[in-house]
């Protein structure tokens, strides 16, 4: 009779979309609820403060992953969502949320997260409003992936920092150091 409101497709954990590498995805928070209850979370940086979608990424390899939705005001929509929150999740043994990483604003208002992801490692990232009075509904999730040939630099942290020499060269890398970092704008990653 038409008085049904459905919710997205993918509004539960259980019911995330897969996303991968290289991957282009368009979604929708019109009707979304909160069936996983993860509003309220608090975690650092920004806490979840709406009802969101799920998605989920299986990591293919040790790789830096980009996800943001900073085309979302290009994508043509009647109704681009202005403000969003992303936060990325994996599951522990007993099936709780174990947060990762989040974010409120990359690009003007619109989120982007960055991580090293493990090999074989489910995540899970809900894509949300930053609040309820926020506008518009609909948006853009791009997936970038970045391999790293030699995995995670074991000098990563503080305490492996490699000792340096007045006059001697060091060649290293950042890549998949932890956190990497997102570009300034847009979802085109070098």
């Amino acid at each position: 009779d038409g008085s049904c409101v459905c919710p997205p497709p993918n509004n539960e954990l259980a019911l995330a979309e897969a996303v991968f590498c290289g991957g282009s995805f368009s979604g929708s928070l019109e009707n979304a609820s909160d069936p996983d209850g993860v509003i309220g979370i608090a975690v650092t940086g920004t806490a979840v403060t709406t009802a969101g979608v799920w998605y989920e990424f299986n990591a293919p390899a040790d790789q830096a992953i980009f996800m943001d939705l900073c085309e979302t005001s290009f994508a043509g929509f009647a109704s681009p969502i202005s403000d969003t929150k992303m936060h990325v999740f994996t599951l522990d043994a007993d099936g709780n949320l174990v947060f990762v990483v989040g974010n409120d604003d990359t690009c003007g208002f619109l989120s982007g997260v960055s991580w090293v992801a493990t090999t074989g490692t489910d995540y899970y990232i809900h894509v949300s409003r930053y609040s309820t009075f926020t506008s518009g509904v609909e948006f853009v999730m791009n997936v970038e992936c970045q391999d790293c040939d030699g995995g995670v630099p074991f000098n990563d942290f503080c305490e492996n920092a490699l000792p340096q020499v007045n006059g001697e060269t060091f060649t290293g890398t950042t890549c998949c150091a932890s956190p990497p970092l997102l570009p300034s704008f847009g979802s085109a990653f070098s």
